[in-house]
């Protein structure tokens, strides 16, 4: 589910091992933070937050993501850039 509690479109996604955590963008909500545990042949999944408008996203439709070394995460959207 996005940010505004429907479906997710997802467009991209990018994973943090070290931190176990999934990059999300979606097609027209922001970016979503998903955290991750393993447990024997299974994964819990925990959604930690949204990263929309209402954080100073200018423009929610995510179009790349790319999370780099040092917690670093690069976010391409359709209009308003990197």
């Amino acid at each position: 589910m996005n940010s505004y509690g429907k479906p997710a479109f997802c467009t991209c996604i990018s994973i943090d091992e070290k931190s176990q955590c999934l990059w999300i963008g979606d097609n027209a909500s922001g970016v979503m933070q998903i955290s991750y545990v393993f447990k024997g042949d299974k994964a819990e999944y925990k959604t930690e937050y949204f990263i929309n408008d209402r954080q100073g996203l200018n423009d929610e439709y995510i179009r790349s993501i790319l999370y780099y070394e040092y917690s670093n995460v690069w976010i391409g959207t359709r209009y308003g850039g990197i």
